[in-house]
């Protein structure tokens, strides 16, 4: 998949989103506008805005004519936009894209003249942004080094698709680029936490590009990082994305640069992410792909119980034919993890969410203690918060572990009524 081919007009999908946020108010609308803004630009279909009709304001022409872009008047017309007023924020992406790097370059130079917000400014440059980085990505990069790591610009994912295809086009043109910028220390970081999420980024988007073509660069590479930083740029990979070639490659750096134990969690979160994309089976595909070991099999089942705690893919609503899939799938994935435990506590949860009422979620409980023999799964779901909540039910269960120290402290929990 090619970096830029989601670098659609900025202006179309800034605007787009703006106007139709302001219309209808939802995400899935808006999404659905974007949808229909490409879809027009892709079947030429938008020609009827390019003469304003008897109920459309004049066309403000931005570009390529004998007057300065009229920045001033196009933020004048955001207002207008919430008002209702007809507007096509297409025909200012096609004049942006009629004028060169150094049009563009002059064109944020006005926008940050402007007398407005930093909010107001940056809907502008966002619209700038896409045309510039097609016409000099370099220039353009240049040009916002120093807002690298401000998240709050809006247009950041640009920045990072940009360079993905510059490096893709021009590899050693890119890494000598992002070479020197980092000599120049224009990737520290410039957080407590001492992280350069840019960094991150622009280092697993250059590394990616090594996997196939210079594997023996990408090790050198990976070595000359401090261990933390490797971990970040490792686990920032979407591993479903590797072809065979790519992941082969990608595994050997991860264990052999990573310590075992960093090395096992990266593999397991960049594995569990197909959790999210698809569903278990294809979590199982990337552990298979990726050749995983019985010890990245118990992390990766691990990650995926969090993401399952956390609602991602097809866990956002829990019930009993999904915990009971879950339980299957992590049981045959690493016998050796503490899966019952786990899952009593995705029992508890749902009933927590009300996907389960408390006395289906406990007679789940008890159906898998039965049949697994184990004690951990009644455990994890009585010292839940939802369990002390219903301590007249949940009480009786403590017969059924025979651990004295569990025992004593799910006691104390249930009796008190502690949280």
């Amino acid at each position: 998949m090619k970096p830029l081919q989601f670098l659609l007009p900025a202006a179309t999908l800034v605007l787009g989103s703006y106007w139709i946020t302001h219309q209808v108010g939802t995400l899935a609308e808006v999404e659905r506008g974007n949808l229909e803004l490409k879809t027009k630009i892709r079947s030429g279909s938008v020609s009827r805005f390019d003469q304003p009709t008897e109920t459309e304001e004049p066309v403000i022409r931005i570009g390529n004519d004998s007057h300065p872009p009229d920045w001033k008047t196009i933020l004048a017309r955001f207002s207008q936009i919430k008002t209702g007023t007809p507007y096509n924020p297409n025909i200012i992406n096609q004049q942006l894209g009629a004028m060169d790097s150094d049009e563009l370059l002059a064109a944020l130079d006005e926008i940050e003249r402007l007398e407005a917000s930093r909010r107001e400014k940056d809907w502008l440059v966002a619209m700038v942004v896409g045309p510039l980085m097609k016409k000099n990505t370099e220039a353009g990069l240049d040009r916002f080094i120093d807002r690298l790591e401000d998240a709050g610009s809006g247009f950041l994912d640009d920045l990072n698709r940009a360079f993905g295809q510059w490096v893709e086009d021009n590899p050693a043109g890119a890494r000598a680029w992002f070479d020197r910028q980092i000599m120049a220390g224009n990737f520290d970081s410039r957080t407590i936490d001492g992280r350069s999420r840019s960094r991150v980024e622009f280092e697993s988007i250059l590394m990616k590009s090594m996997l196939a073509a210079n594997v023996s660069d990408a090790r050198d590479r990976l070595a000359g990082m401090h261990q933390d930083q490797r971990v970040e740029v490792m686990q920032a990979f979407q591993v479903p994305e590797l072809n065979d070639q790519e992941i082969k490659n990608y595994a050997s750096l991860v264990r052999e640069q990573l310590m075992e134990e960093d090395s096992n969690r990266v593999i397991a979160r960049t594995t569990a992410r197909a959790l999210i994309q698809s569903d278990l089976a294809g979590v199982s595909l990337q552990l298979d792909r990726i050749g995983a070991t019985p010890a990245e099999r118990v992390e990766a089942v691990k990650q995926v119980w969090s993401n399952i705690e956390m609602g991602f893919g097809p866990y956002r609503r829990l019930s009993l034919e999904r915990i009971d899939a879950a339980r299957t799938w992590m049981t045959s994935q690493a016998p050796d993890a503490d899966v019952e435990r786990m899952i009593g506590g995705t029992l508890a949860k749902a009933a927590r969410q009300g996907s389960l009422s408390f006395p289906e979620a406990l007679a789940q409980a008890i159906v898998y203690y039965e049949n697994s023999g184990k004690e951990d799964g009644l455990a994890g779901f009585l010292e839940s918060d939802v369990a002390a909540e219903h301590r007249a039910e949940a009480i009786p269960l403590l017969d059924k572990v025979s651990d004295t120290e569990v025992r004593t402290r799910l006691v104390k929990k249930l009796e008190s009524g502690d949280r």
